[in-house]
């Protein structure tokens, strides 16, 4: 939606009104951002919300719900109504019938380094789609930094990325030392440039 970059922005600000101006951190900012794409690709304004019935986005159903907390006024009853479709909102924060995380068991039992032990705990579906990806395409799309898993490498550009020997294909030369989280360093060149 590029090119439909002015339309994208009337629909974010149209959609953060529909949901009552509410406060925008990185969770609330991506489901008013979810509504306002999923409704430009129906051909739909945030007006349309409570004339027509849709399945809307998990996230905006989630925050509907008060998966992200509650907005110190509250969602406006209709809008919550209609994208809710008879779901009760929570009536507490959602946080408090959490277990608490065993953060060194899901590092150890998932093999993970401390940003995805918290991905993977505050977004688990999310992360577990990503990691499914990486297990279909090649393991080592999790070892990727972001701009290189998205974009490619420019022509020249070079990256470093540690790959745990277990992922490394066999017929790369792994005889390179292990650190210690067991990860062998492997130099090679790849002759595709682009996004993977």
């Amino acid at each position: 939606l590029g090119h439909r970059w002015e339309e994208v922005l009337d629909a974010y600000r149209d959609v953060n009104a529909l949901f009552g101006d509410i406060v925008k951190v990185t969770p609330s900012s991506k489901c008013v951002g979810d509504l306002a794409l999923f409704l430009i690709n129906k051909h739909l304004k945030a007006s349309d919300v409570l004339d027509v019935d849709l399945d809307y986005p998990d996230s905006v159903v989630g925050l509907m719900e008060g998966r992200l907390g509650f907005p110190h006024r509250g969602f406006p009853k209709a809008v919550q109504a209609k994208i809710l479709k008879g779901l009760t909102p929570l009536k507490e924060r959602p946080s408090s019938a959490l277990p608490p995380a065993d953060l060194d068991l899901v590092k150890t039992t998932k093999r993970l380094d401390d940003e995805r032990v918290s991905s993977s705990l505050l977004y688990p579906k999310v992360f577990d789609d990503y990691q499914n990806f990486c297990a279909d395409e090649t393991a080592a799309c999790a070892y990727l930094p972001t701009p290189v898993f998205f974009y490619g490498l420019p022509l020249g550009e070079t990256v470093a990325v540690q790959i745990p020997r277990d992922l490394a294909p066999a017929e790369l030369d792994t005889t390179t030392s292990a650190n210690d989280d067991d990860d062998v360093v492997v130099k090679l060149t790849l002759k595709r440039v682009g996004p993977l």
